[in-house]
């Protein structure tokens, strides 16, 4: 989709952006861990409605998901290889205090899928 179709699809939408995301009808490929890295990257909270995104937050959103999806092609999906302030390397430390960059991760659910997220962006 280009950006300005991504937009105008995401206008239309009254849910919230991780679960569209995980949608495999609305993109495909797209699993819980490459939303959660795309969201935190375009600093998008995960429960946010879709419908409520500016045009700045949708663009910022169709680059995100450009680029992490990249990386980690390129890579060859070695995790050993991401970015290293990646949100990615921290969600699956649930217990205690997680951060990233200095921001602390917090975790909710959304749609039976644990979502790692950071609330002060």
């Amino acid at each position: 989709m280009t950006i300005n179709e991504f937009t105008d699809s995401l206008s239309k939408k009254k849910i919230g952006i991780k679960a569209l995301l995980l949608d495999q009808c609305y993109i495909s490929g797209i699993g819980n861990w490459i939303a959660d890295e795309v969201l935190y990257q375009a600093r998008i909270h995960p429960l946010q409605i879709c419908s409520s995104l500016s045009k700045e937050n949708c663009a910022t959103l169709h680059n995100c998901i450009k680029e992490v999806i990249e990386k980690a092609v390129e890579v060859g999906a070695d995790s050993g290889q991401f970015i290293s302030n990646w949100i990615f390397h921290f969600r699956e430390k649930k217990l205690g205090k997680v951060f990233v960059d200095g921001k602390k991760i917090d975790f909710i659910n959304v749609r039976g899928r644990t979502s790692a997220y950071v609330p002060e962006l």
